[in-house]
C-alpha cells in the first residue's frame, strides 16, 4: 500500500492559491483514478480516500492542519496504515521551480518548505519521496509567503493543466514500474 499526500491549507480562502498545489494534484489523482470522494476524517486530521491505482492500493489524503503542521496527519496515517516510510509520497508546491517544472526525489531536505519540513520532523526519516511543482513566474516574486498566497492567474492554470496530467502519469508509473522510471519521466519532461 502507499500513502500518497497532497499538502495545502485549509479552507476556501486558500483552494485557488499556488500553496495549495499538493490538494490540485490530489484532486487530479482522485478525479483520474476514480477514487470515492475525499471525506474528513478527524483522527488522521486530513480529508482521505481509499482505492486503487494501477491496482495498487493507495490512500490518498490532504492533511487539514495548515501546512506547517501537515507532518502530525502524515505521521497518523503512516501508523495506522502501517506503511513503511519508502511507500510515502508528498506532493507540494515549490517556489524556487518554474511553473510546469515537476522533479521527484527520493530523499532529502525540506528545501526550505515548512510542510514538508513538518513532515520530516514527523517522520524521522528523510528517504520520504516528493514530487515538487514549480509555482514560480518568470518574474520575480518579491515576498515569499504573499506570492505563495497569492491566486494564480488563467494562463499559469492552464500551464497546471499539462502538469497535472504529468503527475497522474508519474504516480502510475511509480506504482507499476520502477521509482526510477517515475522519477526520469518525471524529472525530463518538458516544462512550458
Amino acid at each position: 500500500m502507499y500513502l500518497i499526500v497532497g499538502l495545502g491549507n485549509p479552507g476556501t480562502e486558500y483552494e485557488q492559491t499556488r500553496h495549495n498545489i499538493g490538494f490540485v494534484m490530489a484532486d487530479a489523482l482522485r478525479d483520474a483514478y476514480d477514487l470515492p470522494a475525499f471525506r474528513l476524517q478527524k483522527k488522521f486530521r486530513a480529508e482521505t480516500t481509499r482505492g486503487m491505482i494501477a491496482d495498487h492500493p493507495v490512500v490518498l489524503a490532504k492533511p487539514q492542519t495548515f501546512m506547517n503542521e501537515s507532518g502530525a496527519s502524515v505521521g497518523a496515517l503512516k501508523s495506522f496504515f502501517r506503511i513503511p516510510v519508502t511507500h510515502c509520497l508528498v506532493i507540494y508546491d515549490d517556489k524556487d521551480l518554474p511553473l510546469g517544472t515537476v522533479r521527484m526525489r527520493g530523499s532529502g531536505g525540506s528545501g526550505g518548505h515548512n510542510g514538508m519540513k513538518s513532515v520530516l520532523e514527523h517522520l524521522k526519516n528523510p528517504n520520504v519521496l516528493r514530487i515538487r511543482v514549480g509555482i514560480s513566474p518568470s518574474r520575480p516574486i518579491g515576498d515569499t509567503s504573499d506570492f505563495v498566497l497569492s491566486t494564480l492567474t488563467k494562463k499559469e492554470n492552464q500551464v497546471l493543466s499539462d502538469v497535472q496530467k504529468r503527475v497522474v502519469e508519474g504516480v502510475r508509473l511509480l506504482l507499476t514500474g520502477s521509482r526510477e522510471e517515475a522519477m526520469t519521466f518525471l524529472n525530463t519532461a518538458k516544462k512550458e
